[in-house]
Formats: structure tokens, C-alpha cells, sequence
């Protein structure tokens, strides 16, 4: 299958969403990917959605065009009673404007009450070929109104793009659970207007096929598994000022804030969820691993900081651990950082595929939809994934010592599957330009 699949047909502008953000590292790689997968089927122009509270990740090798969004994330601060009521507010605010822009269809790009940014995002999906939703894992409500918010928040390009008859297609992603009628609804109108929907995982497959019995959706993988860990100088300065050799067997840890929302346990508990990583720790140290905290993850907003978590882990027992903290490296430098580890345990699954490109098995813990347990399954590891509701402190230390145990035949199979994966990308962008192909002949 021939790595460059460019469409005869011009095309003109595609526009990449949901947004992007150049301190989510997981994020930035799948922008990396889109961009890609755009670059290669011979797109003129590419513009990407950025958070508008962040800089715009602007991809190495490509030329891109940063945009901004219709809408703004309404739970844009820190949760607190004051900021969820004008969080709440801004929503109402926010789905009344895309309600508006949506009956108004092509006619909401003249419409004076939007303002220039909000009528420059629809004339950017309106002169789009296409658009793109990059890969990712935030198709998913648990059911509270923050969840609702969030979900309309990262699909309202697809509600206009349908409504303005703008093909879009969904890179693989993790689609659900979708608990609600309101939820439900809106991603059935979402998904049921896709050109081609993509998945990285069975378990989305099954989900939508339970609920969706219409839709038509094929599972790849998860587009970050192309990554190439660059170990350039940066990142070995990174090591040495963290105290890490070569001699050093390390555990690799990742941590991100969980909310109450993202887990289906209403027991859940953040002490135990601490306690779990705090555990590891204390048996790493005792079997001679270098426990080491990584950031994966330092915005764009705080409720997504990884850092607020690991602060509490870079102490245990009056033990410093070691915390490599460097926001500024880029995706691939990242997963350089990564391929040094013997093992990982890894809350930010994006760490987990970065340390997959180097042949590094993980221990997962899962929150968040299907995408962590979903893909382990398919890579028939599940063994090593605990979902972040059941977490204890026992448990996850023994599936550590386990994975440690079994670590080359892990290994192993990451090697197979990241290898197979590259297969799996190659041919959905063959299909990806057969189809808007045949929908540029049609129309």
C-alpha cells in the first residue's frame, strides 16, 4: 500500500479539529498525526483548531494555519461553586449561539450578533473540503451537566459541518459510554452524518453497534503509535538533572487529576487512588527499580495539569523521587524520555503508547471511556490495565510485579502491534481518500 494517497480532485482547505493544545503531549502527537494524514492525500491548505487559552501547537514538518473555534469551553477554570455557576452560565450562553448559528445554516456567517470570530469560524468550516477530527478519547459523558458541556464543546464542529453539508471524518478515536438521552442524541446526529468513522479500540466498536445498530464504524489503532522517540541533547540534559543514569533501572509513573465524572464508581476514592501509586513506589524501591515521575500532561487548563497530582508523589516516606518535568520537550523527545524505562505505570495512556514506540510495556490505569482498558484488551494485555474506580494499592502493585515478571513477552507483543498498527493507518488513508474522492465526484 503506497504511503502517499493523493486525491486527483483539488482540494482546497481542510480544516482539523476538535482543538489542540501544545502542553498536552498525547494531544499534540494526534495533531501531528491529522496533520499527516491531511498532508498526504494533498490537501492545498491545512488549518488546525487551537485552545484559545493556549499557543498554538504548530506541527515541525508542516505548514499549518492556527483557527479558532465557534464556541469557547464554558468550565475553562479551576471548579469551584462560583466558577460552575458562570461556567453554566457561559454554556447557556454558548449553546444558544450555536443553536442560532445552526438554524441561520450558511447564513450565520453574515450575522452581525456573532462577531468577527465566531462568523470567521463558520466561513473556515464553510470553505473546508473537509474536516477532520483528529484522533483522540473525548467522545464520552458520563451524565452530568459538565460532561454535556465538554461533549458539545469538542463535536459543535461536526453539528456545523453537518449543517453547512461539510464532509467530516472521525481519525480513529474512543467513542462512549454516552449516558443520557441528551448525550446520546447528539452524538447520534454527529456520528450519523460522518463520511467514515474510525476507532482505536473493539470496545467503542461493540458500544456503538449496542446503541447505534446503524452506524458503520471500523477499528485501526490509535494514531500516536507512529511516533519516533527523538533522543536529542535535550533530553538527555533532561535525565541527568532529574539524578538518572544508564545504570538505573527505572519505574516510570504517570498521574493526571481524575474527577468524580470520569469514573463510574461513586465510591471513588483520590486518597486511594494516590495510596495505589504511593504503593508502587515503595515497591519499587524495595526491589531495586528508580521510581521517577513523568508530566505528560500541564494543561491548557488546570483541571488537566498532571502536575497537581504528581506533586503528592514526589515525596513518599521522606523519599524524594525523582520528577522530570519538562513541559517544553516536544511529543518525540517525550517518547525518547520513555523508551529509557524498564516498565511504566501509566494513568495518561497517551505515556503508554509513547513508550510502546520503544518497546517499553505498561501497566494502565483506565478512566475516561473505553480507550485504556479498550485497547489493552485488544492487544490481549488486560491483564495490566485496572480501571482507575477499582484501583488499591495490592492491586496494582501486583500487577506490576507481574508485568516485571513477563516483561519480554510483553514486549513482544507491543513490537507486533505497533508494527501491524503502521499497516492498519496505511490502508485507512487509502480509504479515507477513496472516499472524499467519490464525494467530491458526486457533488
Amino acid at each position: 500500500m503506497p504511503s502517499n494517497t493523493k486525491i486527483p480532485a483539488r482540494l482546497d482547505q481542510v480544516l482539523i479539529a476538535p482543538y489542540s493544545a501544545n502542553t498536552n503531549m498525547g494531544d499534540e502527537q494526534l495533531t501531528e498525526a491529522a496533520v499527516d494524514v491531511a498532508y498526504r492525500l494533498g490537501f492545498d491548505r491545512i488549518a488546525v483548531l487551537h485552545e484559545p487559552t493556549s499557543k498554538p501547537y504548530m506541527p515541525q514538518r508542516r505548514q499549518v494555519e492556527p483557527r479558532n473555534g465557534f464556541m469557547k469551553h464554558p468550565f475553562s477554570e479551576p471548579r469551584t461553586t462560583g466558577t460552575d455557576r458562570l461556567g453554566a452560565v457561559r454554556f447557556v450562553l454558548e449553546i444558544l449561539a450555536l443553536a442560532i448559528a445552526w438554524l441561520a445554516g450558511p447564513r450565520s456567517a453574515q450575522l452581525p450578533a456573532f462577531g468577527m470570530k465566531r462568523r470567521r469560524a463558520i466561513s473556515d468550516i464553510r470553505a473546508s473540503t473537509c474536516v477532520i477530527f483528529k484522533g483522540g478519547g473525548y467522545c464520552h459523558a458520563y451524565g452530568p451537566a459538565r460532561d454535556i458541556a465538554a461533549l458539545i464543546y469538542l463535536v459543535h464542529v461536526a453539528i456545523l459541518a453537518r449543517r453547512l453539508k461539510v464532509p467530516y471524518i472521525f481519525l480513529p478515536n474512543s467513542m462512549g459510554p454516552f449516558k443520557g438521552f441528551l448525550a446520546k442524541q447528539i452524538m447520534r446526529y454527529v456520528l450519523s452524518g460522518a463520511l467514515a468513522i474510525y476507532l482505536r479500540e473493539s470496545t467503542s466498536r461493540e458500544y456503538l453497534h449496542a446503541h447505534f445498530p446503524n452506524l458503520q464504524a471500523c477499528v485501526v489503532a490509535d494514531m500516536a503509535y507512529a511516533i519516533r522517540p527523538n533522543p536529542t541533547e535535550r533530553v538527555e540534559r533532561v535525565m541527568r538533572d532529574a539524578g538518572l543514569t544508564q545504570a538505573h533501572a527505572l519505574l516510570g509513573i504517570t498521574a493526571r487529576p481524575i474527577r468524580p465524572s470520569e469514573v463510574s464508581d461513586a465510591e471513588w476514592s483520590e486518597e486511594r487512588y494516590l495510596e495505589s501509586l504511593k504503593g508502587v513506589i515503595r515497591w519499587g524501591v524495595s526491589e531495586g527499580l528508580q521510581p521517577v515521575l513523568i508530566t505528560h500532561v500541564a494543561g491548557p487548563r488546570r483541571s488537566e495539569d498532571d502536575r497537581q497530582v504528581l506533586r503528592k508523589l514526589c515525596n513518599v516516606d521522606g523519599r524524594t523521587v525523582p520528577w522530570i518535568n519538562s513541559p517544553d520537550l516536544s511529543a518525540e523527545e517525550l517518547a525518547a524520555v520513555y523508551g529509557r524505562l524498564t516498565i511504566l505505570v501509566a494513568t495518561r495512556f497517551h505515556s503508554a503508547i509513547f513508550a510502546s514506540a520503544s518497546g517499553v510495556p505498561s501497566v494502565v490505569v483506565a478512566y475516561g471511556g473505553f480507550k485504556g482498558r479498550g485497547t489493552m484488551k485488544d492487544m490481549s494485555l488486560d491483564e495490566f490495565c485496572v480501571d482507575a474506580d477499582a484501583v488499591t494499592p495490592a492491586d496494582l502493585v501486583a500487577r506490576t510485579e507481574r508485568l516485571i515478571s513477563q516483561r519480554a513477552y510483553a514486549a513482544r507483543t507491543l513490537a507486533e502491534w505497533v508494527r501491524t498498527t503502521q499497516d492498519k493507518h496505511c490502508a485507512m488513508r487509502a480509504e479515507v481518500a477513496a472516499l472524499l474522492e467519490r464525494k467530491l465526484r458526486d457533488a
